[in-house]
């Protein structure tokens, strides 16, 4: 009953501390995966402000920083038409332009979506990552807690297993005490036996005279 008892409290006290195990590894994790998905919100909404913000594509058309070669080269042809009052052909080179303006940029905005696609995938790759690691953590430190649980109740077993088996041990020695008691009782002791007989003998002698020497 005692050895029972024990074993229960030391279960009562580990349900205890797992629960509050679990409760802070879920609140480390709700933490951690709100972390994440801000993070992905916060990349997600800079990326479409810099491709949806007019001003900032118009401000780019204006000022393209990398022109293409065939692109400078009508710029060219647009300024020396205008230096020679062709208007028609300048007015040609204008729409060129215009064109490959927009080519350019949306040359930009894809090569800007390619780099927004690989910086994309390295966030969720850390962050799947970081999770995998606690994932990992949390099943080292479950495994541990649990073996732990179960050498303290092994430790309260062999305990009552030792204190069980002097018991036993003692249980045999008295019981060999009472048994050499009891065949003492019910046996005469020989040397009682020896003084008996002794005894004995001397009633059976006859009586003696004993001569006086004057």
């Amino acid at each position: 009953k005692e050895q029972s008892e024990e074993i229960k409290a030391v279960n009562k006290k580990k349900e205890e501390e797992l629960n509050s195990l679990m409760d802070n590894f879920e609140k480390q994790e709700a933490e951690m995966l709100a972390r994440h998905e801000k993070e992905l919100n916060d990349f997600k909404e800079e990326y479409e402000k810099t491709i949806n913000d007019t001003e900032l594509n118009e401000s780019m058309r204006n000022r393209m920083l990398k022109p293409s070669s065939e692109l400078l080269n009508w710029m060219k042809i647009k300024e020396t038409a205008i230096k020679q009052k062709k208007y028609e052909k300048a007015q040609e080179a204008a729409l060129k332009i215009e064109e490959l303006a927009e080519k350019e940029i949306e040359k930009y905005n894809n090569e800007k979506q390619r780099k927004y696609k690989i910086e994309l995938q390295k966030i969720m790759k850390r962050q799947d990552t970081e999770k995998k690691a606690f994932d990992m953590k949390k099943e080292s430190v479950l495994v541990s807690f649990n073996k732990a649980k179960n050498e303290d109740i092994d430790s309260l077993i062999r305990k009552y297993k030792g204190r069980r088996t002097e018991l036993e041990n003692w249980q045999k020695v008295e019981a060999s005490n009472f048994n050499k008691i009891q065949k003492g009782l019910s046996r005469p002791n020989s040397r009682i036996q020896s003084i008996l007989k002794s005894a004995s003998s001397f009633k059976a002698v006859p009586n003696l005279k004993i001569k006086s020497s004057v």
